[in-house]
């Protein structure tokens, strides 16, 4: 198993002054331990096809999966012990969601047959409950005090209600149409909550049924996926659409965009939950990311990294531990929070003259081999530019970037311990206001692209794949490029190095 180690990044906050410097705070910038998130990307490898869709986690730890292609649900023991088919489904019952009561017993909504299926602790497949033709569940929750499970029906545009005595109600509670429930949620008190992707709304249902339709109206084009609700009766949706977690107090305030989380090519929250602090997470299904956003609205966009194309489209957390399901690569990733062995007091940089001067100050170091020096043009991609051997104790060190990219830099240190693992420190960024020297438009084409005064380059798609490299290792394309791409439509990033030796990078859209 693939194990990574990422550190939190908070909103990337910066101000300008004189001489460019900016230094990032943690409340003021007095020394701290640094958290990790060591994220394993495969902790539990499904079978080829299974599709992972939803994700829920027992009292005992116990992880499980409703697998969408092959009809099943999976079980990994907390130490990742897998059975993989620790239940199987009806043909073509294709499982979207999955919740656990308090005995142990499994529930799958299951979107390709309109039912909702009963898996005892045991894994035996004990009842299968029909909700009427055309209903397409494809979210669950259940009701810990009375037992009763409810489903959000995409195309009924409904709620299902099962109680625990087995009694369904097809349709208990109807929504608009065209409402599109994507995803549910319960209060303490009973009331239910859904999601609707189609008109961008959340509907709240009383626990005797009654029905308010828009009980909160989202942003035109939210796209809301997944919902959640804190201990306060706070109610979050993950907003597809714009990017972005929509906060609803019990009293109805909305806050649009309470969080954003997008990021160079889109972030895509799909999935919501929230720990046992009040922390929210959203699982990003375009960055393969997981976002945090803390009780008081801070964010950290890529708290924690999947693989590329982990597609996260269902996450649960308990004591401490997050779960993804990642539907496209038929896995599911744990990311864990660990201390580590160093105290920042500091992380700086300036700009003087073209050159970026960057400084960090530690005041405690533990079996830390040496810090790599990493930039970025657009803070998602970086790449390593020096070394700094670790001095092990309370130290100052220094780098200086000679070439910065034209425009903002962002630094972060990479921090490797004498055991291998790795950890990445805070991101800070710099301006290097230096003239462009490479022009490139337009901005929006259809394919034709003029590049003027570059040296080399090469065009990545959003998720850093290179899509063309031109006259790599050779500096023998200077003047002006005409180009015709013949790239599927997207954001992209031409980035390379101009005829002086200085890096650019600039973002192009292809229709």
């Amino acid at each position: 198993m693939k194990k990574t180690t990422h550190i939190s990044r908070t909103k990337l906050l910066y101000t300008f002054f004189k001489a460019s410097l900016i230094t990032f705070y943690l409340g003021i910038f007095s020394p701290f331990t640094l958290k990790a998130q060591t994220v394993t990307q495969s902790w539990a490898v499904l079978a080829s096809g299974a599709a992972p869709r939803g994700i829920a986690i027992d009292a005992s730890g116990n992880v499980y999966t409703a697998n969408q292609s092959n009809n099943t649900v999976s079980k990994i023991t907390p130490a990742g012990v897998v059975t993989q088919s620790w239940a199987t489904l009806a043909s073509g019952a294709l499982p979207t969601a999955i919740v656990v009561d308090a005995s142990g017993n499994v529930y799958t909504a299951n979107y390709g047959n309109n039912t909702v299926s009963k898996i005892t602790s045991a894994g035996v497949v004990a009842q299968s409950w029909s909700l009427g033709l055309g209903a397409s569940p494809v979210a669950i929750a259940i009701h810990a005090a009375s037992g009763n499970i409810y489903t959000a029906n995409l195309s009924g545009d409904d709620v299902s209600r099962i109680t625990s005595a087995g009694v369904v109600t097809q349709s208990w509670a109807t929504l608009a149409a065209g409402a599109g429930p994507y995803g549910i949620a319960i209060d303490a008190s009973g009331n239910v909550y859904t999601a609707n992707n189609g008109n961008n709304t959340v509907s709240k249902i009383t626990s005797a049924g009654t029905v308010t339709q828009s009980w909160a109206a989202l942003a035109s084009g939210a796209l809301p996926f997944g919902i959640a609700i804190d201990a306060s009766g706070n109610v979050y949706t993950a907003n597809n659409g714009t990017d972005n977690v929509s906060k609803i107090t019990s009293a109805r305030v909305v806050t649009q965009s309470w969080a954003s989380v997008t990021v160079a090519g889109g972030a895509g929250p799909y999935a919501i939950a929230i720990d046992a602090s009040g922390n929210v997470y959203t699982g990003n299904i375009t960055s393969n990311t997981v976002s945090q956003i803390t009780s008081a609205g801070v964010v950290t966009k890529s708290w924690a990294a999947l693989a590329s194309g982990a597609n996260p489209k269902s996450i649960a957390i308990t004591s401490g531990i997050l779960y993804t399901a990642n539907l496209s690569n038929n896995t599911v990733s744990k990311v864990t929070s660990s201390v580590l062995p160093v105290e920042l007091v500091s992380f700086s940089g300036k700009n003087t003259e073209g050159v970026n001067w960057l400084s960090w100050e530690t005041a405690q170091e533990e079996k830390v081999f040496d810090f790599e020096i990493e930039r970025s043009n657009d803070g998602l991609m970086f790449s390593k530019i020096g070394i700094s051997k670790a001095k092990n104790d309370h130290a100052v060190y220094e780098f200086i970037d000679n070439k910065p990219s034209n425009g903002l830099n962002y630094y972060r240190l990479k921090i490797n311990g004498i055991d291998g693992q790795s950890e990445y420190s805070k991101v800070i960024a710099l301006s290097n206001a230096r003239t462009n020297q490479v022009k490139i438009y337009p901005s929006v084409t259809k394919g034709e692209l003029t590049i003027e005064g570059a040296k080399l380059f090469e065009i990545v798609n959003s998720i850093g794949q290179i899509q063309k490299v031109q006259n790599e290792g050779v500096g023998s394309i200077q003047g002006t490029q005409h180009l015709n791409l013949d790239l599927p439509t997207g954001l992209y990033i031409i980035r390379g190095l101009d005829t002086e030796g200085v890096h650019f990078s600039q973002k192009i859209v292809k229709r």
